[in-house]
């Protein structure tokens, strides 16, 4: 066997690790991308429509509907009482904005307020 390298069965084990090793990790990264916020995946299930359609209907930049979806940032009241008119009334604004939870206890302490006077 002149000329001809012979390599040892556990380098080649340990390359094809390594090379297993790597595959894990882009199958994990692909995997990581889904949806984080379960209420807007809800939102897209019950209107039968992509994320693109949704961000059309509300109208809103691609770019904050990315943010939502990826549990970055909260939906505005305003949005979120948009979204409850288009699932009619089957997700509520408050299902998917924490802004609709506040905006709610405040009415509700003006009514009870009003209701004193």
């Amino acid at each position: 066997m002149k000329g001809k390298k012979v390599i040892s069965k556990k380098k080649v084990v340990a390359k094809v690790k390594k090379v297993v090793g790597n595959v894990k990790k882009v199958v994990k990264k692909k995997v990581s991308r889904q949806y984080t916020n379960k209420v807007l995946v809800k939102v897209l299930k019950v209107l039968g429509c992509t994320a693109a359609e949704l961000g059309r209907a509300l109208p809103v930049n691609a770019s904050y509907l990315s943010t939502w979806l990826y549990d970055k940032g909260s939906v505005p009241l305003r949005h979120a009482v948009r979204i409850e008119e288009l699932t009619q009334g089957k997700i509520k604004a408050k299902a998917v904005s924490p802004e609709a939870h506040k905006a709610e206890a405040k009415k509700i302490k003006a009514l009870a307020k009003a209701s004193k006077e």
